[in-house]
């Protein structure tokens, strides 16, 4: 939560289920064989997998339904789920910025410990010190907690919520997400509420917006699953919006503004997967800096035109 400095609450998580979804589908995906079963392949086409996976596309090899996955080099290794870790679990390479972030918060309390609280007063949003130029206050005060149940609840929100955001969008826009998040909140609290605050919660309103876009924009693809998960999405923001609006300790404008740069940004960059007559699966978002592209470019066949296909993780 993006917590006032006068205090906390609670933000409500019911986002497990997106995390075992992500995971069953891309299981479902390997056995029929619509993507090889080499890690290398996961970490290339996770997204696009996921897609297919939950847009029917997983019928047996021979049923011609399968989507044309390109991989990097059709690596012959056992896949994560093999070894024991799943591509969701800590520590898997599909997750390494979400990961990358908890072990950062973490680090960023013990330091606020160790230096009695200065670091708090140094990055936390503080208006007067943002109005004096230390504009700094916009992102660091993202990192920072008041208390142990204070990260603790972020935290678990952020491991149950950036796996799925990061396996679906890429490293590269889950971190666009994420800080766009931090900043339109920070920002928004800023220029609307007077009251101190920290905590990563605007940046978590991101990610969860991000899902909300990724479902709303594929509803017509996803049918059912996409009702499911914008309803799940739906009562979770309903439940932490009314908590908040019964606690003075909250900053709610951080939450708002959190929600709107995450959507924002998650239109903008994508992903937005459609399916090419070729049965190849595009990435064309509006703008496609990030977007998954064609191993080899579209001399490999897969014809990405202008929005340009990435389904390797090249710079993701």
């Amino acid at each position: 939560m993006q917590r006032s400095l006068v205090g906390q609450g609670p933000l409500a998580g019911r986002l497990g289920s997106l995390q075992r979804r992500c995971g069953r589908g891309l299981r479902r995906l390997r056995q029929s064989g619509s993507v090889a079963t080499g890690a290398r392949c996961l970490s290339a086409c996770g997204g696009a997998a996921v897609f297919a996976s939950i847009t029917g596309s997983s019928g047996s090899p021979d049923s011609g339904s399968n989507p044309k996955l390109p991989n990097r080099g059709g690596s012959s290794k056992p896949s994560s789920s093999s070894s024991g870790k799943g591509p969701l679990d800590f520590g898997s390479p599909l997750r390494r910025c979400t990961d990358g972030l908890l072990v950062l918060n973490c680090l960023m309390f013990v330091l606020q410990w160790a230096s009695k609280d200065a670091l708090m007063l140094w990055g936390a949003k503080i208006n007067s010190a943002i109005a004096a130029g230390q504009v700094w206050r916009l992102l660091t005060s993202s990192f920072l907690h008041t208390g142990a149940i204070h990260l603790l609840i972020n935290s678990h929100t952020l491991a149950t919520i950036g796996p799925h955001v990061e396996l679906i969008a890429g490293s590269s826009r889950f971190m666009a997400v994420y800080l766009a998040g931090a900043l339109a909140g920070t920002s928004a609290s800023f220029l609307l509420t007077p009251a101190p605050s920290v905590g990563a919660s605007a940046a978590l309103f991101g990610l969860g917006a991000a899902l909300g876009v990724f479902y709303w924009r594929h509803r017509a693809s996803m049918g059912r699953r996409s009702e499911v998960m914008l309803q799940q999405l739906g009562l979770t923001l309903a439940i932490n919006m009314a908590y908040s609006l019964a606690s003075k300790r909250i900053d709610n404008w951080g939450h708002i503004g959190g929600m709107v740069g995450g959507a924002a940004v998650s239109w903008l960059l994508g992903p937005k997967f459609t399916r090419l007559p070729n049965g190849q699966i595009a990435d064309t978002p509006p703008l496609p800096v990030m977007a998954y592209r064609p191993p080899g470019g579209a001399a490999d066949g897969a014809s990405g035109g202008a929005g340009g296909l990435r389904l390797v993780r090249g710079t993701s």
